[in-house]
């Protein structure tokens, strides 16, 4: 179970070259009800407005609103351990990747550095989708993976686009919330602030297979009470045996010893749970997104986990 009320949030925003993420980013800073501090990756494309520019400290920049910005030269864990030292200065934190990046090895150090993880955790990854552009960004392996990773999709140039299908990136991650955001507008930007990674009310309870080009989704289901060392010996092989494959999961499970549901998620080899606001009753359901997934071989796991 997590600790998070003691440690800072960040939220990893992604986002293919052009598609938003200074405009969000500016709108983020001037509007949220948040004190932020802000990580910009030095190959990014933020640009902070100039009127919110007040003073620069040993590379961390203070904006005239309260917040905090400051520039990646490749040590992340040096940044984040400069602005725990001011943390009283900050509420939460945004890292901006830059537009050809794949957000999970910054998951993956926030989770795997024992430091760094012991003061912060992820809030949830957003990434701004260009739907202008869309075949192009697919293309791009740093692309379908911005998709792949998102807990929330900001659709951007919707407006300047009249025949792009959302379905194509549920199709991709069904796990994800899709919305609408033109210039960063038409966005609840608090909202943006508190994804807590749990959200499963968009988790089906149906057993089905989605497929994109070599992307793929897959999601299981069933009632009854799932073994706790067992699903948790199988969720650990899907993680380490699988890493190569299986890239996100989610899901609500109903595990014996435990009171009420449980909710998980992965990201990558990175996995959390904690007990669900709601008691699901005997629901089980998992869902799992990845390349060339083996959709016998996970479905044979996860009922091997019920009791019997």
């Amino acid at each position: 179970m997590r600790t998070q009320d003691k440690k800072i949030p960040i939220t990893i925003l992604t986002g293919f070259l052009g598609a938003g993420k200074t405009s969000l980013l500016n709108k983020l800073i001037k509007s949220s009800d948040k004190k932020l501090a802000l990580i910009i990756n030095e190959f990014g494309e933020l640009g902070i407005d100039g009127e919110l520019v007040c003073e620069a400290e040993n590379q961390i920049l203070e904006l005239n609103n309260g917040c905090l910005c400051c520039t990646v030269q490749g040590d992340l864990t040096k940044i984040l351990l400069q602005l725990y030292a001011k943390k009283d200065s900050f509420e939460q934190i945004v890292i901006e990747t830059t537009g050809l990046a794949n957000p999970a090895p910054v998951a993956e150090l926030i989770y795997f550095d024992p430091l760094i993880n012991s003061k912060f955790y992820v809030d949830g990854i957003i990434t701004v989708f260009d739907t202008l552009n869309a075949e192009h960004v697919l293309s791009s392996p740093e692309g379908l993976s911005q998709i792949v990773y998102a807990d929330k999709v900001l659709l951007s140039k919707l407006d300047k686009c009249d025949n792009f299908d959302p379905s194509q990136l549920s199709e991709i991650n069904p796990l994800a919330v899709y919305e609408r955001c033109d210039h960063g507008e038409l966005v609840d930007l608090n909202a943006l602030l508190n994804l807590g990674g749990f959200n499963v009310d968009n988790l089906s309870s149906e057993i089905k297979t989605h497929l994109h080009s070599h992307m793929g989704s897959v999601s299981l289901s069933g009632e009854g009470e799932l073994n706790n060392a067992c699903f948790r010996q199988w969720i650990g092989s899907v993680l380490f045996d699988m890493s190569d494959v299986v890239y996100r999961m989610k899901g609500i499970v109903n595990l014996s010893g435990v009171e009420g549901s449980t909710i998980f998620q992965s990201v990558h080899r990175l996995f959390e749970d904690e007990k669900a606001e709601k008691d699901y009753g005997n629901e089980n359901r998992v869902v799992f997104i990845g390349e060339g997934l083996n959709e016998d071989v996970l479905k044979k796991g996860f009922f091997t986990c019920f009791k019997e």
